[in-house]
Parts: C-alpha cells; structure tokens; sequence
C-alpha cells in the first residue's frame, strides 16, 4: 500500500460473502476475490494505466497445485460466459483457438508446487497469448512484469493470496466508469487442464469514492476518526453503508479473517445518498477499541453499494466494496476547531479537502516547497462541495503542482483574526517511463516506436538483436515518435531507460 503523512487512500474492491469463515471455502471455490486500485495514468495513446494489488483466498485440501486468473473489461467480457470443462481451457484464436482471451487485459498463474509459490510465465494451454502476434501479446503477467506474490496459510486449507502491482492497459481516458471483470480456476495438472472454476466475478473501481483521516490518541487528545465520500462520475445517485474495522494484527494490510475489531458501524439508512455535487463528510469522531492500540490503522469498508443512474433511471447493485486505510497522525496536535486539511493527488494536480462550520470564516490556501522556508500563498477561499443549509459545509481546493509541497489552511475570523490547520505534505507525482512497439510483428520498412518519458526528463534507447548485440541507440529523447526502417528479420529487445527504470520490450521483424 502507498503511505503518505496522513493517510492513505487506496480502494479495494471487495466481493463480499454473508460470513467471513473458513468454512466457506472448498477445493473448488474462490473466496473474497478482490482488487486494491493504487493509481491510474494516461499513456501516450490515450489509454488508462490502472495499477492494482489482487487477493483471494482457496482452500487447497483437495490439490490446487496450479491456480489460473483472467481479467478482462466488462464491456469485452465473454458473452456468454465461458464453458470451463475438464479439457475446455480459454485461449485465443490463433492456431484455431475458441477466442476468449482474445480481448483479455491479462492471465496470472499461481504455482503451488514450489515453496514458496511463484508465477508461471507461459500459460501451458495456449502459450501464444504471451507472444508478439494478435490477437492476444504479452498477455501473461509475472515476476518480470513487476508482480509481487505474497502467500498466507490461514489454517484448515485456506490460502490467503495477494498479487500486487499489476499494471493494466484499460482502453479509453481514466475519467471514464473503469469496470473489469474476472474468471479464476484452478487445476491439479501441469497442463492446466480445469478442475473448478468461478466465473463473472465483477468490480468497480471509481464511483464512489471514500477519503478518511485519523488524528492520533496521545497525551491530552483522544484518537478521533473521520471520513468524506464522493462520486467521481456526474450524473450517478449513489446509496452506501460503511463499517470501520482496526488493524488488530498491525500488518496494515486488511484480513477478513485476523481484523475482526469492528470500531463503528454505519447502515445505509443512517447516511446521506451522494452525488458529484452533494459528497458526504461526517464529522471528528472519538473512538477507542484498545488501551494500548488506538493508534493502528483503521479500515474503512463501504459496502452494499447501489448506483442510480440519472439519465436512464437504472439502479445497479454491486456486490463488492471500497476499503479505505488510515495511518494515524501523530505529528501534530488536534487544530483549533477541528480544522483539518486532508488531501489526495491525481497526477500532476493536488486536491485539498476540508469540513468547516457554516459561518463568515474566510480561508486561504498556503504551501510552501520542502527545501524552502517560507510560506506563500496559493489560493484564496474554496470551491464548496456540499453542506448547503447544514451546520457544516466541504470545501475543496485543486493545485496543479507535480513536485512534492506542503499546505496548510490560514483560518481568517471576521474581526482580522487567524488561526492555521494542520500542516499536509503532498509526495510529488512521480511518472513512469513507457515504451509502445507497432505493429508488431512488422516488416522492415514500417516499425515505429511511442516514447513515453516523464515531463522535464529524458531518457535513452536501445535495440537489441536476439545474439545480444546492441544495433541502434538513441540518447536524451524525450516523448514523442521515432521511426526505424532498416532492422532485418528477426526478434529485437527495445529497451527505455534512465537513472531510475528501464522498461523492455520485444518486437519481431518479418
């Protein structure tokens, strides 16, 4: 997970079961399937990055040497769902395949039969998914990719896996509704042949949106707790629970099964529907579950979601739920009148939070750039989010500022006196080099290549031949397109790279 100063505000999509116990789980049933959303960025083409953590939990009494995921867009998903059968495995259409990873985003496989367990690299039914010809390339994601598999015996068979860091290419801009759908199965064989299956599996990742805060219990002030929550998307009504669990184990990542401490619990009848233009915040809370671990994190589970589409007037309802951390903040005491700044960045642009009584107070947003020592001014007042007519109102302030900076909010009273909010450090947005070959496979005379390199920065190339043998470099580009008209037959290993990443990618030349 991502931490930052004062919180940490990642989703997770959770498919949620009446009951989380082990008993629920057999040989051939996946369990609690689901999908932490880090962050999401545009690449060069135009298409949405969406870098994910995924975990489920299987029992694997009965064998379950090999587990298999796919993830696909809901709009490209299988229609009808795919057949699994003992020798019925997805795969694409090449060679005379049936088609159905045509237009997956990825395959993940787990294999048990080492120890610890480790992802495969080929896909042993249908190994063109992973290779340069359509309709499916480099569709298996492993260790190379950047994955990370951490594996956790929860006792009586029960598995508890998670996969983070998986980047995936979702088409169209991120401003989108992102929606993906999944199969998981799993096998007792080498070859991948079915044993079980769970098919459909569904998430949504970006409406609505929940934001928390947690101000540290220390001497004088009690641990208080607080959460926003917003619609991204317009046009969207949006009714919701939430529940507020404690990292009991201290891990900071939530386990169903270990972080059972439930802090608060908030039905659906007791909160506000939201929208765009009408987001939800409660107020401070106190709260205490330990004598000696207030300060852990908190987990906040917003649940039984149903979406209210305005145009159409259809209400979906979703079966997974948004988990939102939060680090408590200890560094600072509790602001005059509760004033708190909470934040979140979305690329290059930082935007700034607060829940204030409705009255005359003036606000003035200050930052101020690490390395320096004085504040400046960087914004007057607010845009309001919500609270129209009620004791208390949201604001929110955008900043476009891709470096790493600290705001404060100054309080302006009526009389000319202020008072300061806590002080909110933002990390600086830091994008990653990409690398885009087609077509691919091409001829001689008709390879391009899309250079993605962070603004400001540069970055080299090279091109490798299959003997190792570097054949052209290109040194300090930045993005853009470049053109290569003259490589001979053959597989080649393009190569971006700077201080900080290299990135390669495989291309083959007819």
């Amino acid at each position: 997970m991502k931490k930052f100063t004062l919180s940490i505000s990642v989703l997770l999509l959770w498919m949620l079961l009446p009951k989380y116990t082990a008993a629920q789980t057999s040989a051939c049933t996946f369990v609690s399937p689901a999908v932490e959303l880090n962050y999401t960025n545009s690449n060069i083409a135009g298409d949405c990055i969406v870098n994910v953590n995924l975990s489920f939990i299987i029992n694997i009494n009965n064998g379950n040497k090999y587990t298999v995921l796919h993830l696909w867009p809901e709009s490209t998903y299988p229609n009808p769902s795919f057949p699994y059968a003992l020798n019925n495995e997805p795969k694409s259409s090449q060679n005379g395949g049936n088609g159905a990873l045509n237009n997956a985003l990825a395959t993940i496989i787990i294999n048990r039969n080492t120890n610890p367990a480790t992802l495969l690299s080929t896909y042993a039914p249908d190994p063109t998914i992973d290779d340069n010809t359509l309709p499916a390339i480099n569709q298996v994601k492993d260790a190379s990719d950047g994955l990370i598999l951490k594996v956790t015996d929860m006792g009586n068979g029960n598995i508890y896996y998670q996969i983070e860091n998986v980047s995936l290419v979702y088409p169209g801009a991120c401003n989108q509704i992102i929606k993906f759908k999944g199969d998981a199965w799993s096998s007792n064989a080498a070859s991948l042949n079915v044993q079980c299956s769970m098919v459909g599996f569904t998430y949504l990742s970006n409406i609505p949106t929940l934001n928390g805060i947690q101000l540290c219990q220390k001497s004088g002030q009690q641990s208080q707790y607080r959460f926003s929550i917003s619609a991204q998307q317009p046009n969207y009504l949006v009714d919701y629970s939430v529940d507020i669990f404690a990292d009991v184990d201290s891990s900071k990542d939530f386990n169903p099964f270990i972080d059972t401490v439930r802090v608060a619990s908030y039905p659906s009848s007791s909160l506000p529907d939201i929208t765009s233009t009408t987001p939800y915040s409660s107020g401070f809370i106190p709260f205490s579950w330990s004598a000696t671990h207030n300060n852990n994190d908190l987990f906040y589970i917003l649940g039984n979601i149903k979406v209210t589409d305005l145009i159409s007037s259809t209400t979906t309802t979703y079966s997974n739920t948004i988990l939102t951390t939060t680090v408590a903040d200890c560094s600072s005491p509790l602001p005059l009148n509760n004033l708190v700044l909470t934040g979140k960045r979305e690329g290059n642009w930082v935007r700034l939070f607060w829940h204030v009584p409705n009255d005359d107070t003036k606000y003035a947003i200050e930052k101020q750039i690490p390395e320096q020592s004085t504040w400046k001014q960087a914004g007057i007042e607010k845009m309001k989010t919500g609270g129209e007519g009620l004791a208390f109102d949201d604001y929110a302030y955008t900043d476009m500022e891709p470096a790493t900076c600290l705001y404060r909010l100054r309080a302006i009273n009526p009389d000319g006196s202020f008072d300061y909010s806590n002080t909110l450090r933002m990390n600086g947005n830091n994008p990653s080099l990409n690398l885009y070959v087609f077509p691919n496979p091409a001829s001689q005379n008709e390879i391009r290549i899309m250079a993605d390199v962070p603004l400001n920065e540069v970055a080299n190339i090279s091109v490798i031949n299959g003997l190792g043998q570097e054949v052209r470099q290109l040194k300090n580009i930045s993005s853009g397109t470049i053109y290569f008209n003259d490589l001979s037959s053959g597989v080649y290993y393009i190569c971006i790279y700077n201080n900080h990443e290299k990135i390669a990618k495989t291309l083959a030349v007819k």
